[in-house]
């Protein structure tokens, strides 16, 4: 079988039946490629959709997707691509037509570290937002989360003229002296 987009339309012609392709703009579909000690978990709230693995990517599972118009097509299995978003890796989730962007720390850490605390920030250990790996993460509080920040040289504290809430800058200060 071929699918082929032609008019933004998806189109399916049996050519091959030992093979199963997508070609949109002369691109192949190619199977996902698995890491070694990648494991993969269902996303909560997203089972038999979306699986996140315990490297930080996210796969969405094959799938028969109706259009509004009662036409059927099948969505084939790939690795999402994921966009950055304040430094953080974020990816776009659906269902029934309702799209959710979030964290992909968020989805690791729900999907693979128990939060028995229910606390409701995931921290990078090391500070660097883009690292998802699951050994990277942790449930933390607001506050415990602000201190890691401060503690990594991540956030500073800005005093006097370099904090948002100043009422005078430098060059008002020196005028009044």
């Amino acid at each position: 079988f071929f699918f082929f987009f032609k008019e933004g339309k998806l189109k399916l012609e049996s050519r091959c039946n030992e093979c199963l392709r997508i070609s949109y703009l002369h691109k192949e579909y190619k199977k996902p490629e698995f890491l070694d000690n990648e494991i993969w978990k269902d996303i909560p709230g997203y089972e038999g959709l979306y699986h996140v693995s315990n490297l930080g990517r996210v796969l969405s599972l094959d799938k028969e997707i109706i259009n509004k118009n009662g036409k059927s097509k099948i969505q084939r299995a790939i690795i999402l691509k994921q966009t950055t978003d304040r430094g953080y890796k974020a990816i776009n989730l659906s269902i029934n037509y309702k799209k959710l962007r979030t964290g992909v720390h968020r989805l690791v850490a729900l999907a693979f570290i128990p939060n028995i605390e229910n606390k409701p920030c995931v921290n990078h250990i090391n500070g660097i937002k883009h690292d998802n790996r699951v050994e990277n993460l942790e449930w933390v509080t607001h506050s415990e989360n602000t201190k890691h920040a401060f503690n990594t040289n991540l956030m500073h504290n800005r005093k006097g003229f370099e904090s948002p809430f100043s009422q005078l800058r430098k060059e008002d200060v020196e005028e009044i002296e």
